[in-house]
């Protein structure tokens, strides 16, 4: 689940900073329809909190 990942991020220090979820795009959606709208990937952007590095 992708709250298991960002729940172990900010477990670990981490501030989430930005999170999305690319849809395929439309070479990929002609030859497989059933994939449009369900992204293949998850990008995930965090930093480590300034208090952890800190502490």
């Amino acid at each position: 689940m992708l709250s298991t990942y960002v729940t172990a991020f900010i477990g670990h220090g981490f501030a989430l900073e930005a999170m999305a979820e690319p849809v395929p795009d439309a070479s990929v959606v002609a030859e497989q329809p059933r994939r449009a709208g369900l992204p293949p990937f998850i990008v995930i952007r965090v930093r480590l909190d300034a208090n952890e590095i800190a502490g």
